[in-house]
């Protein structure tokens, strides 16, 4: 005899269903979703029933691919703020988690930060894009005090192309880890369109006239000149060897001031550059761990003259020590900081770079270039260097720049031409002369 199978009933458990609400403010739809091992999700739909059904499948698809469905009611706001204080803070350096908090604080409108998290789309986004190329800052601006007594607010300044893209990069930052974390289905900033950095905020209608930065390259004779002036004017905010550093090895500010005086070898004139300083809002000027690449990170090449100067630097800088009955610490700055109360040096703090940028200015007008900025410096030694027939690759290096193509953009103008004579064909065949031609 043989078994008969039986034939088993399967029951399927319903996940989700909808209910009709009706109310004073007229009719609504709750979702209710149920999930295992956890309590059901109820979800409000404002609209018709079609409307709920679609939220219902979206949620559903959600769950599949395990999607975070009861935080369904954060804002974005809040996720920012989530953000700013978890991920963000732990992975980047103070002054680029400042730079986040700034941006994503100050510039995020009420209307797309008050919006639930899942619902932001690409078009919200451009539209708070549009609002910060319009008006710029949400911030209240600050009213300026006039002669009779009033005060008078000023009228909203739209912001550029470049800072609406940095708050793009950065938003899209937040709302990739978003979709990391399966809050959200996908980041919605990659559909949206960003401002070409060509673009600039419209401001002739609002009477506002910017005025561009523009890179100032000397002539030889010129740039002897100024490190006279700046030689003779015997500035401790300005020490001349920090400029004739600057000049000889194009580093910028920032690597100059965090400079140790183990970084120098004089015997083979060769200077490491591996650090730079950073000004924070909470902890003020501090000196990073090391620079963020491997091609900010190099050993640069001194003339010789550069050298001497900061030998007598550190000569003097030891002799100060002395007199105070100190020893100059190994791990001495060699351009540092004092204390603005004694006026007494600080051999491991950092000095403060704006006054330093400031003191050069000052000096640079004095000695009959104004306008001419410390980080002029540092274009000077690429133009010139490139001009002497320094090839690209050897300028980029020194520069710490992470490919020679950033290097030719900024300084193209200074890559020597040659004037079109033969082409390659006549360089491979040179052309006969006019009797050899039959």
């Amino acid at each position: 005899m043989t078994d008969t199978p039986t034939k088993s009933k399967t029951v399927k458990r319903r996940i989700g269903c909808i209910r009709e609400i009706k109310g004073a403010r007229g009719t609504s739809f709750q979702i209710v979703l149920r999930r295992k091992g956890a309590k059901p999700l109820y979800r409000s739909v404002q609209g018709t029933r079609k409307d709920a059904e679609k939220e219902l499948r979206r949620m559903m698809g959600q769950l599949d691919k395990g999607m975070q469905l009861d935080r369904g009611s954060r804002t974005l706001k809040q996720w920012i703020d989530e953000w700013l204080d978890g991920p963000a803070k732990s992975k980047r350096a103070t002054r680029t988690y400042e730079r986040y908090r700034s941006l994503l604080l100050d510039h995020t409108s009420d209307a797309l930060g008050n919006m639930l998290l899942r619902e932001v789309t690409p078009a919200a986004i451009e539209k708070q894009y549009s609002i910060m190329l319009d008006s710029g800052s949400r911030t209240q601006r600050k009213k300026v005090k006039q002669g009779d007594g009033t005060y008078l607010t000023p009228p909203p300044r739209g912001l550029s192309a470049r800072t609406v893209t940095h708050y793009h990069r950065v938003l899209s930052l937040c709302l990739k880890r978003a979709a990391r974390d399966r809050l959200i289905d996908h980041n919605p900033c990659l559909d949206a369109d960003r401002p070409s950095l060509k673009q600039t905020a419209d401001r002739s209608s609002k009477g506002e006239t910017v005025a561009p930065i523009v890179m100032q390259v000397l002539d030889q004779t010129d740039l002897a000149t100024l490190l006279g002036k700046l030689a003779a004017s015997k500035s401790t905010v300005l020490p001349y060897p920090l400029a004739l550093l600057a000049l000889d090895c194009g580093a910028r500010r920032g690597e100059l001031l965090a400079l140790r005086w183990t970084d120098l070898d004089p015997e083979r004139r060769a200077l490491r550059i591996d650090r730079a300083i950073d000004v924070t809002k909470e902890f003020g000027v501090v000196i990073k761990p090391a620079l963020k690449n491997e091609h900010s990170r190099r050993t640069v090449t001194l003339s010789a003259s550069t050298v001497a100067a900061l030998l007598a630097e550190r000569a003097r800088q030891e002799a100060e020590q002395r007199e105070l009955d100190r020893i100059l610490p190994a791990a001495a700055l060699m351009f540092p900081g004092t204390d603005t109360e004694t006026g007494l040096p600080l051999p491991l703090e950092p000095r403060d770079p704006d006054a330093v940028s400031k003191a050069f200015r000052r000096l640079a007008k004095a000695a009959g270039f104004p306008g001419l900025r410390f980080h002029d410096l540092r274009h000077n030694f690429a133009s010139h260097k490139l001009r002497l027939g320094v090839s690209i690759a050897e300028v980029s290096q020194a520069l710490g720049h992470a490919n020679a193509a950033i290097t030719l953009s900024v300084y193209s103008h200074a890559v020597p031409r040659r004037e079109a004579g033969a082409g390659l064909m006549d360089s491979i065949m040179p052309p006969k002369a006019p009797s050899q031609v039959a």
